[in-house]
């Protein structure tokens, strides 16, 4: 017996009221969670080359210049696309993943090695689509992955918000020292672990102050860039967008 027979007879409002619900049940299933927050989009899928599948958004704006967001451990693209969804800069387009065990995407989350892999494959997937001029943008791990990802991409920036020193099997002042001019660091001073990676940054000869800088308050990764952070971060990465890129060489 289905379950409206157990209830016995229902009134013409009952009747109404259980079919606009079941209505607003087919619609949420047709209609994806993050569809708002993703807003002009395009969802894409990014194939590794070990063979995983990477599940991603796009935002078109033309193919002269390319930001790709990288999120932090345990988070989702979804961290970046408050940014990612509003054009910082004319003619820049925006693509966020996320990464292997994350989110949709395939694999495990405790794979921080296959990881640069997923961020290659996001280079790769710009360049297939023509985009001329890649900067990744990483947040905590995903900062720290974006170093290693780029060191052996010659054009290719990178900016990186509270980047760790080392993460897991990821050595990122070894691979700092590989990226002459390539490379933007940003922390907090309160944030203790961020900031004294920043100064072991500053400690070798090819990052000076300019290149890794330390601003007050205490926020962390993505949040560096939210309304409560400072002012200046926000400047500084505008910045950025407009100049800090390297032509792409085929």
């Amino acid at each position: 017996m289905s379950r409206l027979g157990r209830l016995g007879p229902l009134t013409p409002v009952a009747v109404a009221l259980a079919l606009a619900v079941s209505f607003l049940g087919s619609c949420t299933d047709h209609e994806p969670e993050d569809a708002v927050e993703a807003v002009g989009s395009e969802t894409i899928t990014i194939r590794t080359v070990d063979g995983l599948t990477l599940d991603g958004r796009v935002w078109d704006r033309g193919h002269d210049r390319l930001v790709i967001y990288l999120h932090e451990f345990r988070e989702n693209q979804d961290s970046w696309w408050p940014y990612a969804r509003e054009p910082r800069g004319e003619g820049i387009s925006a693509l966020t993943f996320d990464f292997r065990g994350h989110g949709k995407s395939e694999g495990n989350l405790d794979d921080i090695d296959g990881m640069v892999l997923d961020a290659e494959a996001a280079i790769a997937f710009a360049r297939d689509r023509g985009f001329e001029r890649v900067m990744l943008v990483g947040a905590g791990m995903g900062a720290a992955v974006g170093l290693v990802a780029a060191a052996d991409v010659p054009d290719v920036t990178i900016v990186g918000f509270s980047t760790p020193a080392d993460f897991d099997t990821l050595d990122t002042v070894d691979v700092v020292e590989r990226l002459d001019g390539r490379v933007q660091l940003i922390a907090t001073r309160d944030d203790v672990s961020a900031a004294d990676s920043l100064h072991k940054f500053r400690a070798l000869g090819n990052v000076d102050s300019t290149e890794a800088r330390l601003y007050p308050g205490g926020g962390h990764g993505v949040d560096l860039l939210s309304e409560h952070a400072t002012h200046s971060i926000s400047e500084r990465f505008d910045e950025l967008l407009a100049d800090f890129w390297v032509p792409h060489t085929p």
